[in-house]
């Protein structure tokens, strides 16, 4: 470019900076961005400074494309795109044709910014469209298109937005990851559709939001739109392949650029933004896969004495699972019915809370323990229950240790070969049950799967003792937390700490009445440890051989129902900007609040009663969070298998939650008794000295109608041996 035609520019009021062959200023050239240049070097090459005269340019670098087909597909397009909407564009833009086959569109105008990244094609990381502005220059160029650097002349701001929009048009944003704030976990059924991936597929977006927008344009791979009563030539687009919509237009409810998906839409629009009630109505309406396993029928359903578990808070097909159990296999109905309840508790974890009222929910955790002597079936009815849960956690055991070693396998890879081989990232660990952990580590672990983690142990004493080492800060101090919701956290001098904020530890095992007897102490009196703890204690015999079989079919049906409660919740946890876990929110419906209502006064007035002991009364409190509880897991168990809400808690439930606790305050009630029994026979019998006989004289002598079973545990013979001596003294 001649030196003469450089100085009539600078005399234009145009600031020019000399340039290397590389490009790069040949001096500092910041200053002139608010300062006029009055002299300049000879060079062979210079750059155009914008900012300064209300000057700005949009680069063009079509070299992002592969192909000269792609780059004169991309320009005409926007050519035509500019035809459209600006009049005789070509008598208004500097146009210039840069070395690298790009352009540049110069102006002025009075509302230029600074430097931009207008538009990015797919799969490159270099934008193929961006402005210069405040703070940048450009290469001039001696090729003219139209008009040249001393035509420069200003175009309106209304314009200027116009042409900066037009080429937001042909941003090819990544449609891979919609912001849908509601996690999707597919780890465990990667066939398996969440309700929005199903709606998103089936519903178009313009349905949604056509009363709103029309279209203004079809493109090959998106379509124009813009909002009625606008302005703009256009407000957004729709793209073709992935369906989501993008806006530039700030006057709708929608977010700004961002991917508008179906349901994103649909939330924004009838929910305002409230993911989760979006995800229920849209469950609720039938989107989505259930993978609801085949029902069994059993011919000859058997017919069982009642025992004091209300079986009925369960579907008929778990019911009739449990039956069988029970029939072929000699479990416990009540013990296998407290281990349904520690399933659905874990299922459910963080995917939902239940609002009690404003200001008060409450989470999914129950602490189980099935009491009964050694020998008498707690494993096995235990077992038969939790056996789909374990058989996922096995695998997610399995995937750790493998992913482990092929991460520790990629660390000790040199700097050079991590370059020839696909990073591999740290693997979390994904196991949710566990048997034998402290409490350190547990939350360590559910740091990993904010959803919960479930303990079950087959002998609850070792937990049990740990209970009673209470001191300011100790475990005991976390579990209570934990069991009321509170955040958790362990603080480390060496490493990072973890912090759980809304803790889910369901608790199951067995344990033996007279270990158990001795945790009944004041202290886990005061503390409430033993009121949190549900007791299940039927009476219960050693049984005969039975001949018949559960049906393969009918265990098949049990695991994969289950199997589906917990993929199917999980699918709907919700976690905030911060990775953290936001459940969904259950409700009481009306009858269901009037119940609710009924129930906590009915409590109340026995808390109250100078008739009920005083541990029952605190007992009694502690209903008042688990029956919301019971009526959450009761509600999600029906819901997820009728295809009903899973956030509107039914009166039925309610209803069946309460059972449920009747049953657990008369169970532990009964533990409470035979902890009196045991506690008076164990003081009477070694508070007596000499032989068997004279000590089953004394203890008959103070109590006629003492419990055998205990005292002869006490002496240590058998119960006929007791009934032997028993018949002297009479």
């Amino acid at each position: 470019m001649k030196y003469e035609y450089i100085k009539q520019l600078i005399e234009q009021g145009i600031n020019i900076i000399p340039l290397n062959p590389e490009k790069t200023p040949k001096k500092a050239w910041k200053e002139y961005q608010d300062k006029k240049v009055v002299t300049i070097i000879e060079s062979d090459h210079y750059g155009l400074i914008c900012g300064f005269a209300d000057i700005e340019c949009i680069d063009i670098d079509l070299k992002v494309l592969p192909s000269k087909i792609l780059r004169d597909k991309f320009i005409v397009e926007l050519g035509d795109l500019i035809k459209d909407h600006i009049d005789d564009y070509k008598s208004k833009l500097v146009i210039k044709k840069t070395r690298s086959e790009g352009f540049h569109f110069i102006y002025k105008a009075k509302n230029i910014d600074g430097n931009q990244k207008l538009a990015k094609v797919k799969g490159y990381t270099e934008a193929i469209i961006e402005t210069r502005g405040v703070g940048g220059y450009i290469c001039m160029y001696e090729d003219v298109i139209n008009l040249d650097y001393h035509q420069l002349q200003y175009i309106t701001n209304e314009e200027r937005d116009i042409l900066i929009n037009l080429c937001k048009i042909l941003n090819e944003v990544s449609d891979e990851v919609i912001p849908i704030p509601i996690k999707v976990e597919r780890q465990y059924n990667s066939n398996s559709k969440t309700p929005w991936q199903d709606y998103n597929e089936k519903n178009n977006i313009f349905d949604i939001i056509g009363d709103e927008f029309h279209i203004v344009k079809d493109l090959p791979n998106k379509t124009l739109i813009r909002r009625n009563g606008a302005k703009s030539p256009h407000s957004g687009y729709i793209f073709k392949d992935s369906g989501c919509m993008y806006l530039f237009s700030t006057g709708t409810i929608y977010e700004t650029e961002k991917l508008i998906s179906p349901f994103t839409a649909y939330t924004t629009k009838h929910f305002s933004g409230d993911f989760s009630r979006a995800a229920s109505d849209i469950y609720a309406k039938g989107y989505g896969d259930r993978k609801k396993p085949e029902p069994v029928v059993i011919k000859s359903k058997p017919v069982f004495e009642e025992t004091g578990f209300p079986l009925d808070i369960f579907p008929d097909q778990v019911t009739n699972y449990l039956n069988e159990c029970a029939r072929t296999l000699q479990n416990s109905i009540d013990y296998m019915g407290a281990a349904m309840m520690w399933v659905g508790s874990l299922c459910v974890g963080n995917s939902i809370r239940i609002e009690v009222k404003k200001g008060w929910q409450e989470p999914s955790t129950i602490w189980m323990a099935v009491v009964g002597e050694a020998g008498i079936g707690k494993s096995p009815s235990i077992n038969s229950i939790i056996f789909p849960l374990e058989k996922i956690n096995g695998e997610e055991r399995r995937r750790y240790v493998k992913r482990r070693k092929e991460y520790d396998e990629y660390k000790e890879l040199s700097k050079k070969d991590k370059l020839t081989v696909m990073e591999v990232e740290e693997p979390k660990r994904t196991q949710f049950i566990v048997d034998d952990v402290t409490i350190e580590a547990l939350i360590n672990l559910h740091s990993h799967n904010q959803n919960g983690v479930g303990v079950f142990k087959d002998e609850l004493a070792g937990w049990f003792k740990d209970m009673n080492k209470y001191k300011e800060g100790s475990d005991k101090e976390q579990w209570l937390s934990s069991w009321s919701g509170k955040g958790i956290a362990v603080d480390r001098i060496t490493r990072q700490s973890d912090y759980i904020g809304k803790p889910i530890l369901p608790v199951l095992g067995g344990i033996q009445p007279n270990v158990l007897a001795g945790f009944f102490t004041e202290e886990n009196i005061d503390n409430g440890f033993l009121d949190r703890m549900l007791f299940t204690f039927p009476e219960l015999k050693v049984e005969t051989y039975v001949e018949e079989e559960i049906s393969q079919k009918l265990i098949t049906f049990y695991s994969d129902f289950v199997q589906m409660l917990y993929v199917e919740l999980k699918k709907i946890v919700i976690y905030n900007d911060f990775g953290d876990v936001d459940p969904n929110i259950a409700r009481f419906d009306i009858e269901a609040k009037r119940e609710w209502k009924r129930i906590f006064n009915e409590i109340t007035e026995k808390q109250n009663s100078d008739e009920t002991t005083e541990m029952i009364k605190s007992m009694m409190a502690k209903q008042k969070s688990y029956i919301p509880r019971f009526a959450l897991i009761i509600n999600t168990i029906e819901a997820a298998w009728e295809g009903y809400d899973l956030f509107n808690i039914t009166r039925e439930s309610i209803l069946k939650a309460e059972k449920l606790s009747k049953y657990f305050v008369a169970m532990n009630e009964k533990m409470l008794l035979s902890n009196m029994e045991a506690t008076f026979t164990r003081t009477v019998l070694r508070g007596e000295k000499g032989n068997v006989m004279a000590k089953i004289k004394s203890i008959h002598a103070k109590d006629k109608n003492f419990n055998k079973t205990t005292v002869a545990k006490e002496l240590n013979i058998s119960r006929q041996t007791l009934y032997n001596y028993l018949k002297d003294i009479k």
